[in-house]
């Protein structure tokens, strides 16, 4: 608020100063003056508004630098999960390809021992007839 006011009266005070008839030194150096104040009131408003564009930009650089950490962790452990998940599978993939194989060899074995025993029951059932 001080420097709107400061800087609103900037023009009064040089309109002042130049239509002085006595051309009152003490007014032309007050007129100096305030316009030194002003220019200096909005120098460091400018460099505190310089000063903060700085901070909201590196914290939005750092906020973006987080944000990319958070992405890169998500997908190594996306990349871990899935590299389990997929190991995982190929164990139990094997294992159910082991048991299918070996109840297939056993189903082969009692198929070839009923055979095996169907015929030798043949063979006794024609010996039996001969007999």
């Amino acid at each position: 608020m001080k420097t709107k006011t400061l800087i609103g009266t900037l023009p009064l005070i040089a309109i002042l100063a130049a239509c002085s008839p006595n051309e009152d030194s003490s007014l032309s150096e007050s007129a100096q003056s305030t316009m030194s104040s002003a220019k200096q009131t909005a120098k460091e408003a400018t460099d505190a508004a310089a000063e903060k564009a700085r901070e909201l930009r590196d914290g939005a650089a750092e906020m973006a630098d987080d944000a990319g950490d958070a992405t890169a962790e998500a997908w190594d452990d996306t990349k871990e999960v899935t590299s389990e998940a997929w190991e995982d599978t190929k164990d139990v993939s094997k294992e159910g390809w082991d048991k299918t194989k070996e109840m297939s060899e056993e189903g082969w074995e009692a198929t070839k021992e009923a055979g095996e025993d169907a015929a030798d029951a043949v063979d006794d059932a024609v010996d039996d007839m001969q007999d």
